[in-house]
This record gives C-alpha cells, structure tokens and sequence, in this order.
C-alpha cells in the first residue's frame, strides 16, 4: 500500500485507520477456530474494525495446519512473522 494513498475503513469511511495489532479468530479446515493476539492490522480508530494484509493471513492459516498437524490441542496460538513481504 502506499503512504500517498490512505487507507479507509471498510465498515463505517473513517480515513484514521494507523497500522497496530489486533486479536484475530480464524476457522480451521479440521473445524477447529483458532486464536491469534498480536497481529499486525490497520486498525480503525472510529469503529474499531481491523483489516490484515493478505500474506499475514496466509502466514496465519500455515501456522494453523502446523500446529494441527503436530497435534496441538490448544486453541491459541502466537503470531510468528514467516518472512518480510512487500
């Protein structure tokens, strides 16, 4: 994205929308939901909404099917960055 163009929230307009973190709820294929704290989002200030980039996400769905696949019983799980992506 770029710093010329600014992002607007996708929920109620509001052009104040700065890059934090925010909790996250994902569903895995296995049926299972899992929890992310600490993930990097826009966050809106207005309304409170958070949007992820796309490879973050990707990123978070890996996680998942590793954790499913070493047999992980929990349901929360950390934010761990792969890569830099740009």
């Amino acid at each position: 994205m770029s710093e010329k163009e600014p992002l607007s929230c996708v929920v109620c307009g509001s052009d104040d929308v700065p890059l934090g973190t925010a909790s996250l709820q994902l569903p895995h294929s296995s049926g299972r939901k899992f929890t992310f704290h600490g993930v990097p989002a826009f966050v809106c200030t207005e309304c409170g909404v958070a949007a992820h980039a796309a490879w973050i996400l990707a990123d978070l769905f890996d996680t998942m099917d590793a954790a499913v696949n070493a047999g992980f019983e929990g349901n929360e799980l950390e934010y761990v960055p792969r890569q830099q992506h740009e």
